[in-house]
C-alpha cells in the first residue's frame, strides 16, 4: 500500500506492508476431531461458512460482509479501522472480511486451531469513497479458538 502526503513543496510517498498473522489456539483433542469441532464452533457462532477444506483442515469465508456485529462480538471489538469524532468506524462502516481458520497437528497427541483475519471497510455514506484497511484486534480469532476448545470439554450432568 503506497500513501501520498502532499505538502508546500512537494509530495512524498510511504509505502507500507500489511501482514496477516493466524492467532493460535491450543486444543487438547486429534487434529481431524478439532476440525469437525471448528465447523460447529463457526455455525455457534453465526459466522458463515464459504468453504470446506477437509485435505488442510481448513474452513473458510472470503467474502463476509459485515455490519456492526460478527461471533457475538460488537466490530469495533474486533477490528480497527480508525475513527471518525470520536466513533470508532468499524461501528458504522461497512467492513468486507477474508475469514480464515485452519487445524494444525501440534506433535504432542493435540492441536492448534488458527485464525487468521483480513478485513476492509468504507463509509456506506460516502459515495465512491475506497475501502480501507482495518488491522484485527485477535477478539474474534481468539474467540472462535476458545469455542472450539470449549466444545471439547464434555457437557456436565
Amino acid at each position: 500500500m503506497t500513501t501520498n502526503l502532499v505538502a508546500v513543496g512537494g509530495t512524498t510517498s510511504l509505502a507500507s506492508t500489511m501482514q496477516f498473522t493466524a492467532i493460535p489456539t491450543a486444543v487438547a483433542v486429534k487434529p481431524d476431531s478439532a476440525y469437525a469441532l471448528l465447523e460447529l464452533a463457526y455455525k455457534r457462532l453465526d459466522i458463515p461458512i464459504g468453504r470446506f477444506d477437509a485435505a488442510t483442515r481448513s474452513v473458510t469465508n472470503e467474502a463476509l460482509k459485515v455490519r456492526r456485529r460478527i461471533g457475538g462480538l460488537a466490530m469495533q471489538a474486533v477490528v480497527d479501522c480508525g475513527e471518525k469524532l470520536g466513533v470508532a468506524n468499524a461501528e458504522t462502516w461497512d467492513i468486507d472480511m477474508n475469514v480464515l481458520s485452519f487445524v494444525v497437528d501440534d506433535g504432542r497427541g493435540g492441536s492448534r486451531v488458527s485464525t487468521r483475519i483480513q478485513a476492509l471497510g468504507h463509509d456506506p455514506i460516502v459515495a465512491g469513497r475506497d475501502y480501507s484497511p482495518c488491522s484485527t484486534k485477535g477478539a474474534l480469532e481468539a474467540k472462535i479458538g476458545n469455542t472450539v476448545k470449549l466444545l471439547t470439554v464434555p457437557a456436565k450432568k
